[in-house]
């Protein structure tokens, strides 16, 4: 179970949109553990550079369909 509190995404002036993501990584028991629900570093680092993949793909779309 994730308890995600908080997402805030924005874009500094002249950077990447980015996200901001607090949560707390709760286990079904309710117990905290980051490990349990992210992996470990390499798994949570693959994710991150699925989910960049993913958005830079997104951008590519709309960009294409705004003709920029």
């Amino acid at each position: 179970m994730h308890l995600v509190r908080r997402i805030r995404s924005h874009k500094e002036i002249k950077r990447t949109p980015h996200l901001h993501v607090v949560a707390a990584p709760l286990t079904k028991d309710e117990r905290l553990s980051a490990k349990a629900i992210f992996g470990n570093r390499t798994d949570l680092s693959d994710r991150q550079t699925c989910y960049v993949d993913v958005m830079r793909e997104k951008l590519v779309c709309k960009e294409m369909l705004l003709g920029l």
